[in-house]
């Protein structure tokens, strides 16, 4: 399995996005989105949503197998979509993380959302975000 990488800048873990397609048991409780090179980051270790370039990224071929970290085929890259803070902005905010496969994954997402310390990040059209508003917020599955 080829993962995308990225370090977080605030407590440097590795944060292993997988680039398979999520199981049956996970898109019975979401919707997709396509893959695409994130930007925003919800940190799944320390909670820190930053924003990250593409070139920050890199594959990786080795299967997991940090002794900190469940197999890696139990993650599942996620999207969650929160509105823009900015009034008037009907965009959106897109938080990419990475989540154990469980039975009630939107609910978890919900709960990491509202425990994140958002750094930095902007929504699609750009602008900078400096808190979330949770109220509508939809979670998806990436699909590689």
């Amino acid at each position: 399995m080829v993962d995308s990488i990225v370090v977080c800048n605030a407590c440097t873990r590795e944060i292993p996005f997988p680039t398979t397609t999520p199981s049956r048991r996970v898109m019975n409780q979401m919707s997709s989105t396509p893959i695409e090179i994130p930007r925003n980051i919800l940190c799944p270790y320390c909670k820190h949503v930053l924003l990250y370039e593409a070139p920050e990224f890199y594959l990786s071929g080795v299967e997991n197998t940090a002794p900190h970290l469940p197999p890696a085929g139990d993650w599942v890259h996620v999207c969650i979509a929160v509105k823009c803070a900015q009034e008037g902005c009907k965009s959106h905010v897109q938080l990419h993380s990475i989540m154990l496969e469980s039975n009630s994954m939107k609910k978890e997402a919900a709960g990491i959302l509202s425990s994140s310390i958002f750094v930095k990040a902007r929504c699609e059209k750009g602008h900078w975000q400096n808190r979330l508003n949770q109220d509508d917020c939809e979670v998806y599955a990436v699909k590689g």
